[in-house]
């Protein structure tokens, strides 16, 4: 995905890469994104690296209306009105 430069300068390269496998990938597990942001790493950070890039993402992103979710059984995905968000952002580019 090409992330919009409104969204692209509110974020640091590790969280931008993250929301950006969360967006192209919807339904993506913390196991996943650790291995999407540090691959062949043969001691990763701790897992709850994550959920920390997670809620820094989100504060960055709430003033445009975007949030991700965690869904129990499924994965990270942005909500209904994020995908809307982010498409108006997308066009307004």
């Amino acid at each position: 995905m090409n992330v919009p430069l409104q969204i692209a300068e509110r974020l640091t390269p590790k969280e931008l890469k993250l929301f950006d496998l969360v967006v192209s990938k919807p339904g993506t597990s913390r196991a996943q994104a650790m291995e999407f942001l540090y691959p062949g790493v043969a001691a990763p950070p701790d897992p709850a690296t994550i959920r920390v890039l997670l809620s820094r993402i989100r504060t960055k992103l709430s003033t445009l209306g975007i949030s991700i979710v965690m869904e129990r059984g499924y994965g990270y995905r942005l909500t209904e009105s994020s995908c809307a968000a982010l498409a108006r952002i997308q066009e307004a580019a």
